[in-house]
Protein backbone atom coordinates (compact mmCIF):
# COMPACT_ATOMS: atom_id res chain seq x y z
CA UNK A 1 0.00 0.00 0.00
CA UNK A 2 1.42 3.28 -0.84
CA UNK A 3 -0.09 6.69 -0.98
CA UNK A 4 -0.18 9.52 -3.63
CA UNK A 5 -0.21 13.36 -3.48
CA UNK A 6 -0.54 16.01 -6.18
CA UNK A 7 -2.30 19.44 -6.29
CA UNK A 8 -4.15 18.68 -9.43
CA UNK A 9 -2.11 21.06 -11.32
CA UNK A 10 1.62 20.84 -10.74
CA UNK A 11 2.89 17.70 -9.48
CA UNK A 12 2.32 14.65 -8.48
CA UNK A 13 4.49 12.66 -5.60
CA UNK A 14 4.43 9.00 -5.34
CA UNK A 15 4.78 7.84 -1.78
CA UNK A 16 7.98 5.33 -2.51
CA UNK A 17 9.58 7.62 -4.86
CA UNK A 18 9.18 11.04 -4.22
CA UNK A 19 9.33 11.86 -0.54
CA UNK A 20 12.49 11.15 1.82
CA UNK A 21 11.26 9.29 4.86
CA UNK A 22 13.23 9.01 8.38
CA UNK A 23 12.22 5.76 10.17
CA UNK A 24 12.25 5.61 14.05
CA UNK A 25 10.69 3.47 16.44
CA UNK A 26 7.70 4.58 18.47
CA UNK A 27 8.48 2.48 21.67
CA UNK A 28 11.53 -0.12 21.67
CA UNK A 29 8.68 -2.33 23.29
CA UNK A 30 6.31 -1.88 20.72
CA UNK A 31 5.40 -3.38 17.71
CA UNK A 32 4.95 0.43 16.25
CA UNK A 33 6.95 2.30 13.96
CA UNK A 34 6.82 6.47 12.92
CA UNK A 35 7.91 7.32 9.37
CA UNK A 36 8.39 10.89 8.78
CA UNK A 37 8.64 12.08 4.85
CA UNK A 38 8.98 15.25 3.45
CA UNK A 39 8.55 16.38 -0.19
CA UNK A 40 11.66 17.28 -1.74
CA UNK A 41 10.60 21.27 -2.02
CA UNK A 42 9.83 21.06 1.64
CA UNK A 43 5.96 22.35 1.20
CA UNK A 44 4.13 19.39 3.29
CA UNK A 45 5.30 16.44 5.59
CA UNK A 46 3.82 12.49 5.74
CA UNK A 47 3.72 11.67 9.16
CA UNK A 48 2.89 7.72 9.26
CA UNK A 49 2.42 5.53 12.40
CA UNK A 50 2.02 2.01 11.84
CA UNK A 51 1.39 -0.24 14.60
CA UNK A 52 1.01 -3.58 14.66
CA UNK A 53 -0.95 -6.51 16.71
CA UNK A 54 0.92 -9.37 17.74
CA UNK A 55 -1.89 -11.82 17.85
CA UNK A 56 -4.17 -10.86 14.85
CA UNK A 57 -3.21 -10.34 11.05
CA UNK A 58 -3.97 -6.79 11.10
CA UNK A 59 -1.56 -3.69 10.42
CA UNK A 60 -3.15 -0.01 11.82
CA UNK A 61 -1.85 2.59 9.68
CA UNK A 62 -2.11 6.14 10.98
CA UNK A 63 -1.44 8.99 8.78
CA UNK A 64 -1.18 13.40 9.24
CA UNK A 65 0.02 15.83 6.98
CA UNK A 66 1.16 19.22 7.88
CA UNK A 67 2.67 21.81 5.58
CA UNK A 68 2.15 25.06 3.73
CA UNK A 69 -1.73 26.10 3.89
CA UNK A 70 -1.86 27.01 0.21
CA UNK A 71 -0.53 23.50 -0.81
CA UNK A 72 -2.57 21.91 1.49
CA UNK A 73 -5.64 23.19 0.66
CA UNK A 74 -5.26 21.65 -2.70
CA UNK A 75 -3.63 18.68 -1.97
CA UNK A 76 -5.31 15.50 -2.64
CA UNK A 77 -4.28 11.83 -1.49
CA UNK A 78 -4.88 8.86 -3.12
CA UNK A 79 -4.13 5.33 -1.63
CA UNK A 80 -2.88 2.73 -4.26
CA UNK A 81 -3.07 -0.60 -2.84
CA UNK A 82 -1.30 -3.64 -4.94
CA UNK A 83 -1.42 -6.67 -3.46
CA UNK A 84 1.13 -9.06 -4.13
CA UNK A 85 -0.62 -12.30 -2.48
CA UNK A 86 0.75 -15.60 -1.68
CA UNK A 87 3.81 -14.34 -3.15
CA UNK A 88 2.98 -12.66 -6.33
CA UNK A 89 0.16 -10.69 -7.81
CA UNK A 90 -0.64 -13.11 -11.12
CA UNK A 91 -4.26 -14.50 -9.88
CA UNK A 92 -4.80 -12.10 -7.55
CA UNK A 93 -9.10 -10.82 -7.28
CA UNK A 94 -9.91 -7.18 -6.03
CA UNK A 95 -13.23 -5.56 -5.56
CA UNK A 96 -14.29 -2.63 -4.16
CA UNK A 97 -17.23 -3.16 -1.32
CA UNK A 98 -19.59 -1.60 0.90
CA UNK A 99 -18.97 -2.70 4.54
CA UNK A 100 -21.38 -1.25 7.19
CA UNK A 101 -22.04 1.25 4.84
CA UNK A 102 -18.49 2.30 3.86
CA UNK A 103 -16.30 1.56 1.24
CA UNK A 104 -13.51 -0.42 1.22
CA UNK A 105 -11.44 -2.49 -0.96
CA UNK A 106 -10.73 -6.29 -0.86
CA UNK A 107 -8.04 -8.64 -2.78
CA UNK A 108 -7.75 -12.14 -2.42
CA UNK A 109 -5.67 -14.87 -3.84
CA UNK A 110 -6.69 -18.60 -2.72
CA UNK A 111 -7.30 -18.35 0.96
CA UNK A 112 -5.58 -15.29 1.54
CA UNK A 113 -7.33 -11.81 1.73
CA UNK A 114 -6.47 -8.79 2.29
CA UNK A 115 -8.71 -5.95 2.98
CA UNK A 116 -8.10 -1.92 3.28
CA UNK A 117 -10.09 0.96 4.82
CA UNK A 118 -9.90 4.40 5.45
CA UNK A 119 -11.80 6.10 8.73
CA UNK A 120 -12.16 9.28 6.28
CA UNK A 121 -13.84 7.19 3.65
CA UNK A 122 -12.79 7.06 0.61
CA UNK A 123 -14.93 8.69 -2.57
CA UNK A 124 -14.36 6.77 -5.00
CA UNK A 125 -12.45 3.40 -6.03
CA UNK A 126 -11.13 1.19 -8.38
CA UNK A 127 -9.33 -1.96 -9.17
CA UNK A 128 -8.00 -3.34 -11.86
CA UNK A 129 -5.33 -5.54 -13.80
CA UNK A 130 -1.55 -4.23 -14.76
CA UNK A 131 -0.42 -6.55 -17.73
CA UNK A 132 -2.73 -8.76 -20.02
CA UNK A 133 -5.74 -8.86 -17.99
CA UNK A 134 -8.37 -6.32 -18.90
CA UNK A 135 -8.77 -3.35 -16.65
CA UNK A 136 -12.66 -2.86 -14.21
CA UNK A 137 -13.81 0.23 -13.39
CA UNK A 138 -16.05 0.08 -9.84
CA UNK A 139 -17.82 3.36 -8.93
Amino acid sequence: MELMFSDGETFVHEDKRDIEYDFKYIDCCAPAVRVVGTDCEKRYTVTKEFIADPHHPVVLMNVKITGDEAVLSRLKCYALLAPHLNVGGAGNSARSIDVAGDRCLLAWKGETSLAMGADCGFTRSSSGYVGAAMATRIS
